[in-house]
């Protein structure tokens, strides 16, 4: 039988990279390079073709927004759902583009990360099994959402896995301070 495919799905900054960061470590095949495990992934914005998803079959692969990406009819695949707070979330993504954000820009953002969402989430759900899972969950119990995930997906050194997870608190920092630690670490190895 074919391997499944494996995505790590989300809105941008919602935990995806979290995420692959905890099955890379965890020992689980990721078919990217960290630390933002994203620049190999063939599920960009357009028509994806199954020729270039073929590769990374029983891999974890990172899909940013599945509304941008039209995938081949009839595809299988067990996805990992991320989800943040939408203001937190909107937060972020201002702060990772360098712009300063009033209150009601975040608010408006918020409301289309959470429009966005629902019709993404319709997409992933037509794909075959979905590990709901949370930004925020994460941080506050990182072991136990690693066990989560070894469970969905059949094996994950828990341990491992769950210390990848940088604690910290949910809300978006003030600056790129952990992504800055991603970067170093990632080139240092």
């Amino acid at each position: 039988m074919d391997k499944p495919f494996i995505f790590v799905a989300g809105l941008g900054r919602c935990g995806t990279t979290m995420v692959m960061t905890m099955l890379d470590r965890g020992g689980f095949p990721v078919g990217d390079v960290p630390p933002a495990y994203e620049d190999r992934t063939p599920l960009r914005p357009g028509k994806v073709m199954m020729a270039d998803l073929e590769p990374f079959r029983g891999v974890a692969i990172k899909w940013i927004d599945p509304t941008l990406a039209k995938l081949p009819p009839l595809m299988r695949a067990r996805t990992i759902w991320l989800e943040r707070d939408p203001i937190e979330q909107a937060r972020s993504q201002f702060k990772l583009l360098g712009l300063k954000a009033t209150r009601a820009q975040v608010r408006a953002l918020a409301s289309g990360i959470r429009s966005d969402t629902v019709k993404a989430r319709q997409i992933v759900d037509r794909l075959g099994p979905v590990l709901p899972m949370t930004f925020e969950r994460i941080l506050a119990a990182p072991i136990i959402e690693a066990a989560r995930i070894r469970d969905f997906l059949g094996h994950l050194d828990i341990g491992k896995a769950s210390a990848a997870v940088i604690r910290r608190h949910t809300a978006c920092a003030p600056d790129l301070i952990i992504e800055a630690r991603l970067m170093r670490k990632a080139l240092n190895g």
